[in-house]
């Protein structure tokens, strides 16, 4: 199959901005739609014509066009993307759908964390009311998995995605020689039995969902669901729920009922399954779900009584009491993963402190930052001198931005460990957010004496010494970190766009274009290195070539306001003055409160003989930088705002030239896992 390219122009029509998947089925790219207003995204589905052979070339025809209507018709539904068009061009078959803006249920169950009753209950309804209707037009999803649902963004609604009907095109079975591949492992945990030996039922999308339910309420990883083989293929899954008596006795039968390996035994239409949801809480089609309070207490009550005489549940009782045989392995199973809680209760205190900072580390990792300082919180609880957890939930802190917080556990976490290089360096990325940059190189320089090959430390001083103008010191720092051995490249490419800064700023400009080169070569879609790049060709006289540096910038970063402002600067150096107030313009568009862009602007329009324009922005620029305390800048646009009301016009009219040069921001410590202390 041949692969589109970005930028390729399909049809004539969609403009391929992105490459998003590749499968054994097929490509799939994000495009622009440039025949519609705004240019709106959509998806792009290609499938590569499975056979030469006539006949079957007329059956895969004969099959798009089928699909292709059915999926127009399923469109029709609110919470189905439309399909926009399908068409064949060079032996390629391709599908344009409907983007839909949102996350994937993948994405909201990453983390590994049981979810609230009220989550599943919400998505039990949104999901079977959606394949419901799919169901009675004829449709099996077949592909139904995390990551191929998505709560839309407009209204929190769920919505499928990736029909499986579209792969019937790719490998239709009236192709003798066809050979369909193995599903992943990731998406077998959600076929039934008989899916999985190419038999899929309606109700094996009802196994799909109740075993992401399962997911979502035990908090277990896609790999530690349970699968039919685990049980020898002849009974349901066994489960130990956590919080089993939380929840809804009701909510778990019909889940149980939902995973039956016996297609006969499970729910046999989406509707029936529906039916009992809105039963168990009382739902109408489409309602909202509200699970809190007294109302979910008596609810509650009223189901645990009720439901025990239910058929499903009285089921499941007898299962439960055939399976027990099983009940101890899968029970190790479920406390190892998600009934470690309980355990914690049984340790002593410093290995209980230990289990929370490792439950910590774990959300880190996952990008949980709240919930990481959280568990670091509980350990701190159990053993208040934890010095590794103050120095985590210091960490995880400095992160969100809660900078005094950080340095408080900080300065506890030195005081029980003051050998320990990590802490006082993450001390100082706190201090340099609050502009402490004395205390901050104090800081980085213990962090140095306890360990020198704490590469970050050198990366981040050399970034505060830049800061405050000592550029030959930040230099000593870049090339400490560019001489060490087996540094990565996330931390050797910004090493060498910082020190192009300031050599820059010390107008060695070559050093720094081939510094700038250095970090390109390390990092093709860095955009910064191409932005700085262009600030030292254009310091240099270079301004055909600061243009492209800027110009790629802008590519890679549409919304980054100051690779406009220093294309503009270029622009004016050239003598484009309406190609320099167009990029003001958008600067401004992208951040309305650049001092320094109304300033220009101003200077640009009275170039064109716009006085109103200009006096407009000099006010503005005034007001700005008087905001920011910049006195330099505020009395430059006063003297401005003088000369026009006194009909005084400049004739000599010059730009601030205050370009934008931008460095990363300081390295975060690993604090997931730091050195040893």
């Amino acid at each position: 199959m041949v692969t589109l390219s970005v930028g390729q122009l399909l049809d004539r029509r969609y403009r391929i901005v992105e490459i998003l998947s590749s499968g054994a089925f097929g490509q799939t790219y994000l495009a622009a739609d440039l025949r519609r207003p705004g240019l709106p995204h959509c998806i792009v589905r290609q499938f590569q014509f499975p056979s030469k052979n006539s006949k079957a070339l007329q059956v895969v025809q004969l099959l798009f066009k089928k699909k292709a209507e059915t999926l127009e018709k399923l469109g029709t539904h609110d919470r189905i993307p439309q399909l926009l068009a399908c068409f064949e061009q060079e032996g390629q078959l391709f599908f344009i759908e409907e983007l839909i803006q949102g996350q994937t249920i993948a994405e909201e169950l990453k983390a590994n964390q049981p979810q609230p009753e009220e989550y599943v209950v919400r998505f039990l309804q949104d999901t079977l009311e959606v394949l419901d209707f799919v169901h009675k037009n004829g449709v099996i999803h077949r592909n139904l998995r995390p990551e191929t649902l998505i709560r839309r963004t407009i209204d929190g609604r769920i919505v499928p995605i990736e029909f499986g009907l579209i792969q019937e095109i790719a490998n239709p079975s009236a192709r003798a020689d066809a050979i369909t591949p193995p599903p992943s492992p990731d998406s077998v945990v959600y076929m039934s039995p008989e899916q999985l030996q190419g038999n899929p039922l309606y109700n094996s999308d009802l196994y799909a969902v109740g075993m992401i339910c399962v997911q979502a309420l035990t908090g277990l990883s896609p790999n530690a669901l349970p699968k039919p083989k685990d049980n020898n293929g002849d009974r349901p899954p066994h489960l130990d729920w956590p919080n089993h008596g939380q929840i809804n006795p009701g909510l778990i039968s019909l889940i149980e009922r939902l995973i039956s390996p016996y297609f006969d035994r499970r729910y046999q239409s989406a509707a029936d399954a529906l039916r009992d949801l809105q039963e168990l809480y009382g739902l109408s089609m489409g309602s909202g779900v509200n699970l809190s309070g007294a109302g979910m207490s008596g609810l509650r009550a009223r189901l645990a009584s009720s439901s025990q005489n239910s058929p499903a549940h009285s089921e499941a009782q007898e299962a439960a009491k055939r399976r027990w045989p099983d009940r101890r392995l899968w029970l190790g199973v479920a406390i190892a993963v998600v009934g470690l809680g309980f355990g914690a209760l049984l340790l002593a205190g410093p290995l209980r402190s230990r289990y929370w900072v490792d439950r910590g580390s774990d959300q880190l990792k996952a990008e949980n930052l709240e919930e990481a300082i959280a568990n670091y919180s509980q350990a701190l609880q159990v053993d208040a001198n934890n010095a590794e957890a103050l120095y985590r939930r210091g960490a995880a802190y400095e992160e969100i931005g809660e900078y005094q917080k950080a340095i408080a556990d900080l300065d506890r976490a030195i005081r029980l460990r003051p050998k320990h290089a990590p802490s006082y360096f993450q001390r100082a990325n706190a201090r340099y957010r609050l502009s402490d940059a004395r205390a901050a190189i104090e800081d980085y320089d213990r962090a140095l004496t306890y360990d020198p090959n704490l590469v970050q430390a050198y990366l981040n001083r050399g970034n505060v010494r830049g800061d405050i103008g000592d550029d030959k010191g930040a230099i000593e720092d870049y090339n400490r970190v560019i001489a060490a051995k087996g540094v990565p490249a996330r931390l050797l490419a910004p090493a060498y766009l910082n020190r192009g800064l300031s050599r820059s700023n010390l107008d060695d400009q070559q050093g720094a274009i081939d510094d700038a080169t250095k970090a390109i070569q390390l990092n093709p879609s860095y955009a910064l290195a191409y932005q700085n790049r262009g600030l030292a060709h254009r310091r240099a006289g270079n301004l055909q070539a600061a243009l492209q540096d800027f110009n790629i910038a802008i590519q890679l970063q549409p919304d980054d306001p100051d690779p406009y402002y220093n294309r503009g600067l270029t622009r004016w150096d050239l003598g484009e003055v309406e190609g320099t107030i167009e990029d003001f313009n958008k600067a401004i568009e992208l951040r309305p409160e650049h001092a320094l862009v109304y300033y220009d602007r101003g200077v640009a329009r009275l170039k064109q003989g716009d006085q109103t324009g200009a006096l407009t922005d000099f006010q503005q620029s005034a007001k700005l930088c008087i905001d920011e305390g910049r006195l330099g800048c505020y009395r430059d646009a006063q003297y401005q705002i003088q000369q026009i009301q006194a009909g005084k016009l400049p004739t000599d009219l010059k730009l601030s030239d205050e370009e934008e040069p931008e460095a990363p921001p300081p390295e975060p410590s690993p604090a997931a896992s730091p050195p040893p202390s």
